[in-house]
């Protein structure tokens, strides 16, 4: 499948559930799992030395500002984690 060529990033927006929602110059949304989220999940997988994730469960870590700087290029960043509008838009969900 062809990848189109994804319109312009306009707003993005950090959800209760953690996902982006990012809404595009042709009145199109996607929603895409951040990674704040993605460290959420698998925060109680990790090894030995961090017994049932405790100690990454800081106040930082669910600090609930959120940074969002959109740039010209179609990228955008969420609390200093960058993401691809092209992506997001051909990968995204349309719905959840």
């Amino acid at each position: 499948m062809e990848k189109k060529r994804a319109p312009k990033v306009i707003e993005v927006g950090m959800l209760p559930n953690m996902f982006l929602m990012v809404k595009f110059d042709d009145n199109t949304v996607r929603y895409w799992r951040s990674k704040l989220n993605q460290e959420e999940i698998n925060i109680f997988k990790s090894g030995k030395e961090n017994i049932f994730g405790f100690t990454r469960l800081t106040p930082q870590f669910y600090w609930i500002g959120n940074d969002i700087a959109i740039d010209n290029n179609n990228f955008f960043k969420v609390n200093n984690v960058t993401y691809s509008g092209n992506d997001i838009y051909n990968n995204g969900l349309m719905h959840y």
